[in-house]
């Protein structure tokens, strides 16, 4: 065969020699591991709007606050509250907004729903950041004023406990002395002989407890949020605000096995063994606990969820769009 000819014969086939040259590349630079790609998904779910009819919120809808998810007698109770806007009228001092709480109750397939409220005048501010809700002796309660940060015990708090269930909501007595709320970040951990605390905003320090000195220290792109957890010789935890990730470092040499990007991490759970947390987009993210890789997103379309409760299989949680307006949602998970 002639050069000419050889030139022609290239020329038809260059599209595909260069198509194959392409994927040798990928597969050239493909690192280990990577044969499978993380499951990306639009899982399914349900998702519902928490609301009441013909009734607006001081802030509107978006200012609506949770204040827990619960399995209770084969129903999922969604609890949160809100001000109860008023009439317009000219600014006056001491206007009561009610207060509304609400318990929006589903069945675990999301077929049915029920709703019941309450509404109370008080002057006093309610603080949901302070507010705790609990299942004992098979009855839902809520604490307006559960506990308080240190030394900031306001005297001027919504402090009453309700009772939520058959089909209502009642006020059952006033708030006992709130638990003092001490953060993470301002108190010291123990592990064995390992005493971890925050040195400055971002530096975490670990010393030995039989000898003071100090083993390791490491520094943080973002504020301590969550607790510490060790397992397998891993210590986990999360840090918020610019720069927030989640941490798996080890807690013998203090060397960072990986601090993924969440763009900030304020709480997480296991789930069969993964590390389940949220990331800046609000997908639900699955991540190997040894490498911090990530092993299944599930995306939902629009709506940034909270990290919610698993029960049967499913994750009970809540999301906003993009006006914020809250959803209840029932999110399926598949059996891998």
């Amino acid at each position: 065969m002639g050069f000419g000819a050889m030139a022609l014969l290239f020329s038809c086939f260059r599209p595909y020699f260069y198509l194959c040259f392409i994927q040798l590349c990928a597969i050239i630079g493909r690192k280990s591991g990577d044969e499978k790609m993380p499951n990306t998904t639009n899982n399914k779910y349900t998702a519902v709007p928490l609301m009441i009819e013909n009734m607006t919120f001081r802030g509107g809808e978006s200012w609506l606050t949770m204040l827990g998810i619960h399995e209770l007698n084969g129903e999922i109770v969604y609890l949160y509250n809100g001000l109860q806007d008023v009439p317009f009228e000219d600014p006056k001092e001491k206007t009561i907004f009610p207060k509304i709480i609400v318990a929006d109750s589903f069945s675990l397939d999301f077929t049915v729903h029920n709703q019941t409220y309450i509404s109370c005048k008080a002057y006093q501010v309610f603080y949901s950041s302070h507010a705790g809700s609990f299942v004992q002796g098979g009855k839902l309660f809520l604490n307006t004023f559960k506990k308080a940060p240190i030394g900031k015990l306001d005297k001027e708090a919504f402090a009453k406990v309700f009772e939520i269930g058959g089909g209502g909501i009642r006020e059952v007595g006033d708030s006992p002395e709130p638990e003092e709320r001490i953060t993470s970040d301002h108190r010291t951990h123990y592990f064995g002989d390992y005493a971890l605390c925050m040195t400055s905003p971002f530096k975490l320090e670990c010393k030995s407890v039989s000898t003071g000195e100090i083993v390791w220290s490491l520094r943080l792109t973002a504020y301590l949020y969550t607790e510490f957890e060790l397992k397998d010789g891993i210590l986990y935890f999360g840090t918020a605000g610019k720069g927030g990730r989640f941490y798996g470092v080890s807690m013998e040499s203090g060397h960072e096995i990986f601090a993924y990007d969440t763009g900030g991490t304020t709480c997480w759970a296991w789930h069969k063994g993964y590390v389940r947390l949220i990331d800046r987009k609000g997908d639900l993210l699955f991540l190997n606990p040894k490498n911090g890789t990530m092993m299944k997103r599930l995306h939902f379309r629009g709506l940034k969820v909270a990290l919610g409760k698993i029960y049967e299989n499913c994750i009970y949680t809540t999301a906003r769009d993009k006006t914020n307006k809250l959803y209840a949602m029932r999110v399926e998970l598949d059996c891998g």
